[in-house]
């Protein structure tokens, strides 16, 4: 996945108007900028369903879609990789998803985040149809 080192992180792409966040897309991918990373916010975010992506997929031609803080807590790895497969493969080539453990105030089953992380993505790996690895990263709440 050709990254650009610019991109624009906002919660509108998945808190918003959908219409809008077309728009902006839109505006944004001629101004330049390569990725558009769709924020989320404490207790939800509802871009781990890729509802919100697919929304700005379509409003594109270039720019990678990542849907920022997918929380693994409630998302189910299963559903995440059917989620990602339902995408249009044009559409999947242009998908990064950013994969959170999130914070231990609203994730009541917060224990040993890097082990909780290693075993989702072990599933992930396992699912009936993988995410595949260059599809998604990792995010990290310090300290």
């Amino acid at each position: 996945m050709d990254m650009s080192p610019v991109g624009v992180w906002s919660t509108a792409f998945t808190h918003g108007d959908p219409d809008r966040a077309r728009v902006a897309a839109c505006e944004l991918e001629e101004l330049g900028y390569g990725t558009l990373w769709l924020g989320g916010i404490p207790g939800g975010n509802p871009s781990g369903d890729l509802h919100s992506s697919l929304n700005l997929l379509t409003a594109t031609r270039r720019a990678i879609v990542a849907p920022s803080c997918v929380s693994i807590w409630n998302l189910p790895p299963d559903r995440l990789a059917a989620a990602y497969h339902g995408l249009a493969a044009p559409y999947r080539r242009r998908t990064l998803v950013g994969l959170a453990v999130s914070h231990a105030e609203i994730a009541a089953a917060y224990r040993r985040p890097c082990t909780v992380m290693s075993a989702y993505l072990d599933a992930l790996d396992a699912s009936a149809g993988p995410l595949p690895k260059a599809a998604r990263i990792r995010a990290r709440t310090g300290p």
